[in-house]
């Protein structure tokens, strides 16, 4: 396995439309849990959840928002934390392009890509595990 960090474009070329939906979105995740609580509700998102009762894997993510909107590291981590994890090291990725103006390129081959994908497997079992005993 080889990490190169790779010169590019400091911003990447995105259209405005996908940035801003993607602002909507988060605002809108980061809101929904504030509002629920005032209208003393609770909004269940998961499609799966309201069919089976069975939270998804990846359950929480919502309120995660929320918690990560009030300043609450502690409780997103308790909610749901590979989510938590994978959008630090998108933040991380982002922060790093913008910048730095560079990007991770990982160099891997045929086999360590399918131990990875092996690795991340069991990464979302374990936390889908975790979300129903813990969370639920």
């Amino acid at each position: 396995m080889r990490v190169r960090l790779v010169r590019i474009r400091r911003r990447p070329i995105a259209p405005m439309w996908v940035i801003g939906a993607l602002a909507a979105f988060a605002a809108l995740a980061c809101l929904a849990p504030r509002v629920a609580s005032r209208l003393g509700v609770s909004p269940v998102t998961c499609t799966l959840r309201r069919c089976t009762g069975i939270p998804c894997a990846a359950c929480g993510t919502t309120r995660l928002l929320g918690a990560l909107g009030r300043g609450d590291v502690l409780e997103a981590l308790q909610l749901n934390p590979l989510i938590l994890l994978l959008l630090a090291i998108l933040a991380a990725v982002i922060l790093l392009r913008i910048v730095g103006g560079r990007t991770v390129r990982l160099q891997l081959s045929r086999r360590e890509k399918w131990l990875a994908g092996g690795l991340l497997g069991v990464a979302i079992l374990a936390n889908w595990a975790y979300v129903i005993v813990c969370v639920g």
